[in-house]
């Protein structure tokens, strides 16, 4: 089965950019087109549908022609509480959940991620490079709803914690870290 057919993707856009001084990241200009764009052009051939979870500048998001939905959850609770709130919207069972900053991501993400998914009958499937885990981007079964919101009203934001609640598989990347990198910082908006 072709994954791209039957899998839905959120986009997170939703945080505060605290460490680009409070930009909205997503938006951010990187030769003359904002960065969730790049992340877009990366899952679009990959996946069947895209939504967009943000929580500012919801006009400027709405431009670009997808979906977009706002947290349910006020005062910025993580990428979790965009998860919880876009989840119920996508139109597949099977869901990538991707950051908006990362504009490199592999052109084969989703369907490494969903082969190993379906083979290991696993809730959640991510990538590790090495020793290093990327919770986020992640494929997320849609059913794991229920168990997000029990989660999330303990109190609890972390994802590891949540996912720790799933059968999770790790799926090696390695040699493909540079696809993985965050731009978190104005540095390392620079350097890419």
């Amino acid at each position: 089965m072709d994954p791209s057919k039957i899998i839905s993707a959120i986009i997170l856009s939703g945080g505060l950019g605290s460490r680009m001084g409070q930009q909205e990241k997503g938006l951010i200009d990187r030769n003359g087109k904002p960065l969730v764009s790049y992340v877009i052009d990366q899952l679009s051939a990959q996946v069947d549908d895209i939504t967009l979870n943000c929580n500012r500048h919801i006009d400027l998001y709405e431009k670009l022609g997808y979906s977009v939905i706002t947290d349910n959850m006020a005062d910025f609770q993580g990428p979790l509480a965009g998860v919880q709130a876009s989840l119920s919207h996508v139109n597949h069972g099977l869901c990538l959940i991707a950051p908006c900053d990362t504009p490199s991501l592999p052109a084969d993400l989703v369907s490494r991620l969903y082969q190993a998914l379906i083979e290991t009958d696993s809730d959640i499937a991510y990538p590790i490079c090495g020793n290093r885990k990327h919770y986020i981007p992640s494929l997320i079964r849609k059913d794991l709803l229920r168990s997000l919101n029990n989660y999330l009203e303990t109190g609890k934001r972390s994802i590891r914690g949540w996912y720790s609640n799933q059968k999770v598989k790790e799926v090696d990347f390695s040699g493909s870290e540079q696809s993985f990198i965050n731009v978190n910082t104005p540095q390392l908006l620079a350097s890419i």
